[in-house]
């Protein structure tokens, strides 16, 4: 079974979220997850695709209902059915992983100048 949800916030970005949601994930033995960050209108989005079983897919619904990072503002939760394909937890953990690394190699040229 498959899901995308919509966190919709003033703050949704910039606040450890896809973090936050990939830690719920793997905590529930998710296999397969990925999560990115979007606006829609001006106002931002964190999409997030999981694909589990239905204990899996209502506990992970049951946490972003009930729990949220530390700063984030959220306005709005939807969720979905999906059929598209969702990269392996592990890739959406890499890949998150790089891109805090570029921020961070961004951050020391800056600082370099």
């Amino acid at each position: 079974m498959k899901i995308k949800t919509k966190i919709i916030g003033n703050k949704v970005h910039d606040v450890g979220y896809r973090v936050f949601l990939l830690r719920k994930a793997l905590e529930l033995g998710v296999e397969r997850f990925n999560a990115y960050n979007t606006k829609e209108n001006g106002v931002q989005v964190l999409i997030s695709f999981l694909d589990g079983d239905n204990d899996q897919i209502l506990a992970f619904q049951d946490q972003v209902q009930n729990d949220k990072p530390e700063n984030a503002e959220v306005s709005d939760i939807i969720f979905e059915d999906y059929e598209g394909y969702i990269m392996g937890v592990v890739d959406c953990m890499l890949l998150i992983q790089i891109e805090q690394l570029s921020k961070g190699i961004q951050g020391l040229k800056l600082a370099a100048k």
